[in-house]
C-alpha cells in the first residue's frame, strides 16, 4: 500500500490489518514531504517494483485524501481504473442485474459494450468527480467511477468515492475468485487509451483558456 504521504494512511494500515492482509506500508505522512518530482507514473513504478520484491498478491495507491485509488497487478503491472471500473461493473452486476453504471468521456469505448454484456445499462458522464456523482444520482446507479481514480459505489455502501472501500472491493474479489488481479486483467477486454494530457496554466489565465478553446 502507497499511502501517497497523506492521511490516508491513518486508515489504510489499521484497517487492512484487522482484515487480515500482509500488509507492507509506504509513505505514511511521517516519512514526507511528497517530493517534487513524484509524479502518477514514477509512483506506481516504484509500487510495482515493491510489489514484485515483496512478491505480494497486488499493490494499491491511494491518493493523500483517500478518494483516488490505483493498482498494479502481482507482476507489478498498472491497471488502467476504466479496466478496474468493468471489473467491479461485473462483480456488481452479477447479484444486480439491470442496474446503471456511470462512467466517464474518458473511459474506454469498449466500456458500454461491456457492460450491457454483463447484462447492466451504462451511463456516460463528462469527466469531473461533481459530475459523474450527480449523474449517479439522477441515474439512481450502483456504481460510478472515472478514469481519474474516483470510484462510487452504492451497491453495500453509501454513494461518496472513497477509495479505502473500493480497495476491499478489489481484496474481496480477488479473493473470492481464487486467481490473481492479472487473471481478472486478463479476463477484460485488451484496451489502448490515449493518456491524460496536462498542460501548465497560470491560476489567473485558466478560465480564459477554455473560453478562448470554445470560441474556436
Amino acid at each position: 500500500v502507497d499511502n501517497d504521504f497523506g492521511t490516508a494512511a491513518r486508515i489504510t494500515t489499521p484497517l487492512l490489518e484487522a482484515l487480515d492482509c500482509d500488509l507492507v506500508s509506504l509513505n505514511s505522512p511521517e516519512e514526507g514531504p511528497r517530493p517534487t518530482e513524484r509524479t502518477l507514473e514514477t509512483a506506481l513504478e516504484s509500487l510495482g517494483e515493491q510489489v514484485r520484491a515483496e512478491s505480494a498478491d497486488l499493490g494499491v495507491l491511494f491518493d493523500s485524501d483517500g478518494d483516488r485509488l490505483y493498482t498494479v497487478t502481482e507482476a507489478g503491472v498498472a491497471v488502467g481504473n476504466d479496466l478496474l471500473l468493468m471489473l467491479f461493473a461485473r462483480d456488481m452486476l452479477e447479484r444486480n442485474p439491470g442496474a446503471d453504471v456511470v462512467y466517464d468521456i474518458q473511459c474506454t469505448r469498449q466500456f458500454a459494450p461491456f457492460v450491457t454484456r454483463a447484462g447492466g445499462r451504462a451511463q456516460m458522464s463528462r469527466s469531473g468527480q461533481a459530475f459523474i456523482q450527480e449523474k449517479m444520482l439522477q441515474a439512481e446507479a450502483l456504481l460510478a467511477g472515472d478514469l481519474a481514480g474516483h470510484l462510487f459505489f452504492a451497491e453495500r455502501w453509501y454513494g461518496f468515492d472513497d477509495a479505502i472501500y473500493a480497495a476491499i472491493r478489489l481484496i474481496e474479489a480477488v479473493s473470492e475468485l481464487g486467481g490473481s488481479l492479472t487473471a481478472l486483467r486478463s479476463a477484460m477486454p485488451a484496451m489502448i487509451n490515449t493518456p491524460e494530457f496536462r498542460f501548465p496554466c497560470p491560476e489567473t489565465r485558466k478560465f480564459a483558456v477554455v473560453a478562448e478553446v470554445l470560441a474556436r
